[in-house]
């Protein structure tokens, strides 16, 4: 067993040590120009990709879900596009890199054990949700939303609630733009 769980280890070690290389050879790139910017006359910047620890909370996956694929997938394949590059497989594994180097915690220990690795940013995206995203969300909103009463609450604070119920129900976002 003592044996079994060293060698465990040791292979955690080195698939970790394999990903942080991977990364600073990544970063290095970027950082020496390796890629063509888009505008480079743009003063806009990205906002910086969130951090994800693990927090099973439904907001918290749908909001983690948006920025990685704003921040990190659409971007690169953006880079890739600009700089003549084919999106590829290896691309594609790349983007499942990046995004899970912004796990933390809870997340970064699911990532370290899950096996296999899905190798698709798609598939990691439905992965990471079917880990996180709390069983029956829907139904606990839809419930949260039923319960959600003004009391002795102001105007203010009962519009915020009602409103952050709303948000955790996409179904009913989805109809009120339509």
């Amino acid at each position: 067993m003592a044996i079994e769980s060293a060698r465990m280890r040791e292979e955690l070690v080195v698939q970790v040590q394999e990903e942080r290389a991977a990364l600073a050879a990544e970063m290095h790139r970027v950082r020496s120009g390796a890629y063509l910017r888009g505008d480079l006359g743009s003063q806009v910047k990205t906002a910086p990709m969130p951090a994800f620890l693990g927090e099973r909370d439904a907001l918290a996956v749908a909001s983690w879900c948006d920025a990685a694929n704003d921040r990190i997938s659409t971007q690169l394949k953006e880079e890739y596009r600009l700089g003549g590059r084919q999106w590829d497989d290896e691309a594609e594994l790349k983007c499942v890199r990046v995004a899970a180097s912004f796990f933390h915690g809870a997340a970064r220990l699911w990532w370290s054990v899950l096996d296999p690795k899905p190798t698709r940013f798609d598939q990691f995206l439905d992965a990471f949700k079917r880990e996180f995203e709390p069983i029956a969300s829907s139904q606990v909103a839809r419930d949260r939303l039923a319960a959600c009463t003004q009391r002795n609450r102001t105007v203010q604070e009962y519009a915020n609630d009602f409103g952050n119920c709303l948000l955790r129900l996409p179904s009913v976002i989805d109809l009120e733009s339509a």
